[in-house]
């Protein structure tokens, strides 16, 4: 009975100190946060102290990165998008099928069923090209799916590891987890596995 009541007054303790508010650390990289929210029907954007900052327009919008958010300004999710900057201007005409965020100096877009990379001056820096999928890019290289495996390209747009995996992570810090038949690995950033796929 002893160790019960210490184990309840351990475990209330626990949850108080857990449940304490903690400070949030304002620095350099978040002081200017501007974020999405839902006002009406429209999307707009808050400050971090709740302050609206651009006017509620748009069909639906996504946070910022890289000083550039994707917008669509349709209700559905058919329109075009575009990307606006900090002061809510369009600043990259709504022509793409689907627009991701920045990373990497580059914007993911899909126009029809090809995927290419932009500048955040809407230049392309990487044509669009047919994939069944493609992600942003980390540590200089995106993860690519053709034909149903994935791969991963570099900051060119050329194949640097051929897609044979059945799944693949970003690369982080050289390194990247992969799968292939049911078993998995790491590789490093010339395909080379550095630990070998295992069950």
């Amino acid at each position: 009975m002893k160790k019960l009541k210490v184990f309840l007054v351990c475990l209330l303790t626990l949850l108080i100190f857990s449940c304490r508010e903690k400070e949030v650390k304002i620095t350099e990289k978040n002081k200017n946060i501007i974020l999405p929210v839902l006002i009406d029907g429209k999307y707009g954007f808050i400050n971090r102290e709740g302050e609206l900052v651009i006017e509620p327009k748009f069909g639906y919008a996504w946070k910022f990165s890289e000083g550039l958010a994707p917008v669509i300004f349709s209700k559905n999710w058919r329109g075009k998008y575009g990307y606006i900057d900090t002061t809510g201007k369009l600043v990259i005409d709504t022509i793409y099928d689907w627009a991701g965020g920045f990373t990497e100096g580059k914007g993911l877009v899909k126009i029809g069923d090809k995927y290419g990379f932009i500048d955040t001056t809407g230049n392309y820096i990487i044509e669009p090209i047919s994939a069944g999928g493609i992600s942003q890019f980390r540590d200089g290289y995106a993860q690519i799916r053709i034909k149903g495996k994935w791969g991963f390209i570099n900051a060119k747009g050329d194949i640097a590891i051929k897609p044979k995996f059945d799944q693949v992570w970003a690369f982080d810090n050289g390194i990247a987890r992969v799968e292939i038949n049911g078993m998995a690995g790491y590789i490093d950033t010339l395909g080379k596995y550095i630990w070998e796929p295992q069950r």
